[in-house]
């Protein structure tokens, strides 16, 4: 198969815009996971110690957690980013679906993203993915993802 020609400014614009959304959920998911033991409740924490867990062993497993979930998350972004520059439709019907669920996320939860510097990372996160994503549906984007012919003679 031939290869595709090289993608247009409005996809390569898209992809950036998903990757800086990445890189934002990644600093707030890595910052917010230094939160989560303090969302333990004392029947959480007593539970834990009743199996024989200390709170730093705990600790140290829920932020250790929260990391690699948010690794996986920023990889994800990036995979989606990458293969959107190829012109794969399947990344960008993918985004779109991530996308839709960032802008219900914005909805229902539109009252406290102004309540802290941290909630308006993540607003700001969403609205570049969806933004990255708009751009890969402009006229210009739409035949970059169109299937080329197997056999184009």
């Amino acid at each position: 198969m031939p290869a595709k020609a090289s993608p247009p400014r409005e996809v390569l614009t898209g992809s950036w815009l998903i990757i800086a959304a990445g890189v934002l959920s990644l600093i707030y998911n890595i910052i917010t996971s230094f939160a989560l033991p303090s969302l333990l409740t004392p029947q959480d924490k007593q539970a834990f110690s009743d199996a024989g867990l200390d709170d730093g062993n705990v600790t140290t497993f829920l932020v250790s957690f929260g990391i690699v979930i948010a690794l996986i998350g920023f990889g994800i972004y990036l995979l989606i980013a990458l293969f959107v520059r190829r012109g794969k439709n399947w990344a960008r019907i993918l985004g779109t679906v991530f996308a839709a669920f960032a802008l219900v996320g914005i909805f229902t939860m539109l009252g406290s993203y102004f309540t802290s510097p941290l909630a308006l990372i993540s607003l700001v996160s969403s609205l570049l993915g969806i933004a990255g994503i708009v751009m890969l549906y402009l006229k210009p984007s739409a035949p970059y993802f169109r299937r080329a012919p197997r056999y184009p003679y």
